[in-house]
């Protein structure tokens, strides 16, 4: 049996919170891109350049990508043959907690506010 303590769970849930917010993933800027090339009308392609402008932003200077308001949603695959020292639901509570935290406070230090 594998034992994974409830910290790890937390620390790479974090991790993974502040990445998710910052770094667009290839194929989901391909297919906006696709969209954007594909697109007759006007308005639609200057809100699809927008979107495009601001994640290359975010991958130039490392911020967060503009984002509508949503909720963290974490799908964890977990086989028979694996224990979790602690509880699971609240470790990736935390993780989340702290990534948006921590994620929130390095984007302040990076703009310089205190």
């Amino acid at each position: 049996m594998r034992e994974i303590s409830a910290q790890k769970i937390t620390e790479v849930v974090k991790k993974l919170c502040i990445e998710a917010n910052c770094q667009l993933p290839g194929d989901v800027k391909a297919c906006i891109e696709n969209a954007r090339a594909a697109e007759p009308w006007g308005q639609a392609q200057e809100i699809l350049d927008r979107i495009i402008e601001n994640y290359q932003i975010a991958d130039e200077t490392a911020r967060p990508i503009c984002q509508d308001t949503g909720l963290a949603c974490v799908f964890v695959k977990m086989g028979q043959e694996v224990h979790v020292n602690g509880d699971l639901a609240e470790a990736i509570n935390e993780g989340v907690r702290q990534g948006y935290t921590e994620g929130y406070a390095y984007l302040l230090g990076k703009l310089g506010i205190p």
